[in-house]
């Protein structure tokens, strides 16, 4: 079972990277439908599995690979942005999320991509 997991994730990846950039932007509303108060699985650009959670209190966690981490997050103009303890040395950085077929991805402020979720909705 867990490697059909890593297929599809990997799978996942994949097709975002050939799609980029057709889809829509979502809002900041639909991140939050998406996301806050649930445990979001994807992949992340390393094609490492990952598990985002963000919570309506501004707290936020990630595990992906081995690795854990805690911050916090909030929404933006744009998207959303993420501070996190270990990560980019606790450096606050905003991101876009786009709507790929029946995927989400975060785009970091460069445009490449961050990671890849399922899209819930």
């Amino acid at each position: 079972m867990r490697s059909h997991i890593i297929m599809f994730t990997a799978l996942q990846f994949v097709v975002a990277e050939q799609t980029i950039g057709a889809g829509p932007t979502i809002t900041p509303k639909e991140i939050e439908e998406a996301w806050v108060g649930k445990s979001a699985v994807g992949t992340n650009a390393g094609n490492l599995p990952m598990t985002l959670k963000l919570l309506s209190d501004g707290t936020a966690s990630l595990t992906y690979g081995k690795n854990y981490d805690t911050g916090v997050w909030r929404l933006s103009e744009d998207g959303f942005c993420a501070k996190w303890k270990a990560i980019r040395a606790g450096e606050e950085r905003c991101f876009t999320v786009r709507r790929e077929g029946n995927l989400l991805v975060i785009l970091n402020p460069d445009g490449s991509i961050n990671s890849v979720f399922p899209d819930t909705k």
